[in-house]
């Protein structure tokens, strides 16, 4: 059975929601053990959360600019809500944020 558009919309923000989530609970995790750390201060690469932030970061670095610009403002940093609402129509945002986060993941998941 295919999805609506409106359901696959839904479905990559949901995913993308989760992986902003894991990147910042991966920082505070870092943040926390650095704090409570007796050890030479070298962090462990491979460390889950280390990883998770590589992979996201490496993503991010593939994309555009304003795919970058979708994807921070809609999902790490939404300080600004409506951000888009003077420089794009309500349709133009929808569509770069469709193929912004759709390239994220794809960046995210290789």
């Amino acid at each position: 059975m295919k999805q609506s558009p409106h359901a696959v919309f839904k479905h990559l923000s949901h995913q993308i929601e989760e992986i902003a989530s894991m990147y910042f609970s991966s920082k505070k995790q870092i943040s926390e053990t650095n704090i409570y750390s007796f050890s030479s201060g070298e962090p462990d690469a491979f460390s889950p959360y280390h990883l998770l932030i590589s992979r996201v970061e490496r993503a991010f670095d593939q994309l555009d600019n304003v795919e970058k610009d979708f994807i921070n403002n809609d999902f790490f940093d939404e300080s600004y809500p409506f951000w888009w609402a003077n420089i794009y129509p309500k349709c133009t945002y929808y569509r770069y944020k469709r193929k912004a986060m759709t390239h994220f993941l794809e960046a995210y998941e290789n």
